[in-house]
């Protein structure tokens, strides 16, 4: 039933129903229903601003229809009260059991080693007829096995232009064995040595050209043995002992005039205790020179000259992840002087800067016999010398440097060294006479130049040194192609006895370059620079050849030696992996090279040649 009547909604808003105090409902819905049947309100002025509602469905009022009024005034409160609640965690761990999968291990396809070769053969010759062959052996791979063999030869016929015959020649024959068992390396090596050098250091100007063919020959025989051991555990002791012996044999053109025998052995043990590696040092060496002379037609026995050093040096060494040091000292006996020296062994290297900076300080010692072989090394021009072999002690060996990487490709190195040292060798010019008669070094009326003839050879004299010097060095490296090293030296002497250091420079500079064009071509450079030396010679005066007595006269001037720039250059073509050619270009500069007075070096010279392995 649809209703047409217009209800007004502000008599529904001033309605309050109590369903439970309502007690005359039925009257109530009664008149409801009576003024509801009316087809007009009893008000139908529209000005009361009431709005028509058309109810499409049945009224069916409900009481969630209405809502009270209140009539009081209320207050909302913005406090919000949160209850307080307390709450544990249950530390239960809910047990797991994790199952690895197995991965099958990869299959890879076995690699061939590479094919070595064990056979290295080195041929070559150059001007003033100077052949060269160099020769090389040894095993292939091999887990306790490791052996070689070695030999070489150079000599030349090079005749100077105003000193004569300077021919000299170079032999070498040499090998080793290696045996590894029970963690132990076992190492045996054996070789003999023979250098020959014309003595052509004379004064060309008085006596001609030297055709005498004069020279000294070196033979050298060596042994030695050494067990390493090579336990890797840290628990263990790590130990070594060598034991070496030579025997040299010195002859000039008509017999042997100087031997020369040397024993020594050496013992290190060490182990790591607490991070830290406890050891020490002892060795035993003993020399024995022996000689005879034959100045003025005679023979006489000299009294051979011995040597016996004992050396105890015990270490402790230390490293962190940015420093490594060592602290120790040495005790040196030596048996013949009745001298017990004490030598510090203190070394600090410090990473300061990664890859950039690395500083490093040490102070030792040393004491180090001068004996036959290391001064004939030295100087091929050494006289007999006789008893003149002595100790050099190096008191005090202070040095501090830096050195790191610029960047990638460039390095350096700068260091300072101040040395105090006892009786520091030095070379001193000796004039050598042939054939004279007793007695004709006073009297000099039958010498005549032609039978007389004389040379210079040098003997060792010692004097106490404070020695210093500065050392830098840059390096330049270029994508595996280009490879250089430039060193330069200043030095300075302070001698007691001597006004100067003879035959020492005080500025040296040093060149190598090695630059690859591609995979078969390269190219090496080394020059060198020496300062300028002093040198005392020993010269002779002649008022005339014969007829007046005393007219020799010995006197020693001081002579200066010029410096000199010395530079090579060589070349190398490889064919094959076996097979290749070189080329060397020594003395660029054909300079007149006076490493020792009266004794030019050769000039300008050449030599081509090839390797071949197998």
């Amino acid at each position: 039933m649809k209703l047409n009547n217009r209800i007004t909604m502000n008599v529904f808003n001033s309605l309050e129903i109590n369903i439970r105090k309502i007690r005359l409902f039925p009257i109530l819905l009664l008149t409801f229903f009576i003024f509801s049947s009316k087809n007009t309100f009893a008000q139908t002025d529209d000005n009361l601003n009431t709005q028509q509602v058309n109810i499409v469905t049945d009224f069916k009022p409900i009481i969630s229809d209405a809502f009270k009024l209140n009539d009081n005034p209320t207050v909302r409160d913005t406090v919000t009260v949160k209850p307080m609640m307390t709450y544990n965690i249950l530390k239960k761990q809910h047990k797991t059991t994790i199952v690895l999968d197995t991965i099958k291990a990869a299959k890879m396809k076995s690699e061939a080693f590479e094919k070595i070769t064990y056979n290295y053969l080195k041929v070559g010759l150059g001007n003033y007829t100077t052949p060269y062959a160099e020769f090389f052996f040894g095993n292939l791979r091999s887990k306790q096995w490791q052996f070689g063999a070695h030999a070489k030869h150079l000599s030349s016929n090079y005749t100077s232009a105003k000193q004569g015959n300077a021919a000299y020649s170079d032999n070498i024959v040499d090998g080793f064995g290696k045996y590894i068992v029970n963690n132990h390396r076992i190492t045996l090596n054996a070789g003999y040595t023979r250098n020959s050098n014309n003595i052509y250091s004379y004064n060309a100007d008085l006596f001609g050209l030297n055709n005498y063919g004069n020279k000294y020959i070196n033979g050298i025989v060596d042994v030695g043995a050494k067990v390493q051991s090579l336990n890797i555990d840290s628990t263990s002791f790590s130990h070594q002992i060598a034991i070496n012996y030579y025997t040299l044999s010195r002859a000039d053109s008509a017999s042997k005039i100087n031997s020369e025998n040397h024993f020594s052995i050496t013992a290190d043990i060490s182990k790591l205790v607490d991070k830290q590696n406890l050891g020490a040092e002892l060795s035993f060496q003993h020399w024995q020179n022996a000689a005879k002379t034959s100045i003025i037609q005679t023979f006489a026995i000299v009294a051979p000259v011995k040597f016996n050093y004992l050396k105890f040096s015990p270490y402790v060494k230390a490293a962190g992840s940015s420093w490594s040091a060592t602290l120790g000292a040495s005790i040196f006996q030596e048996f013949n002087a009745k001298k017990t020296r004490f030598f510090p062994n203190i070394w600090f290297n410090y990473l300061a800067v990664p890859d950039f900076l690395t500083i490093y300080t040490s102070i030792t010692g040393n004491a180090n016999a001068n004996t036959l072989r290391s001064l004939s090394a030295d100087n091929p021009f050494l006289f007999q010398d006789y008893s003149n072999y002595k100790t050099t002690t190096t008191l005090l060996d202070a040095t501090v440097g830096a050195k790191g990487n610029f960047n990638s490709k460039i390095s350096y190195h700068v260091s300072g060294n101040y040395s105090i040292i006892n009786q520091m060798q030095l070379f001193n010019e000796y004039m050598v006479f042939r054939n004279l008669p007793i007695g004709s070094t006073i009297d000099m009326q039958t010498f005549n130049p032609a039978n007389h003839f004389h040379t210079f050879q040098f003997t060792s004299v010692y004097d106490n040194t404070k020695y210093w010097n500065v050392k830098a060095s840059v390096g330049y490296k270029l994508n595996q192609k280009l490879e250089t090293t430039l060193q330069a030296t200043y030095q300075n002497f302070i001698l007691d006895n001597t006004e100067y250091a003879w035959y020492k420079e005080n500025v040296n500079v040093t060149l190598n370059a090695k630059y690859e064009l591609n995979e078969k071509l390269s190219i090496s450079l080394k020059a060198f620079y020496i300062g300028k030396r002093k040198g005392l010679s020993s010269q002779a005066a002649f008022s005339s050849y014969s007829g007046l007595e005393n007219s020799y006269q010995g006197y020693f001037p001081v002579y200066n030696l010029p410096a000199y720039v010395d530079a090579n250059l060589s070349t190398e073509y490889r064919h094959t992996k076996k097979l290749s050619a070189f080329l060397t270009l020594n003395n660029l500069l054909n300079a007149r090279i006076q490493r020792w007075q009266h004794a030019p070096t050769m000039g300008f010279w050449l030599m081509g040649g090839i390797t071949y392995s197998f």
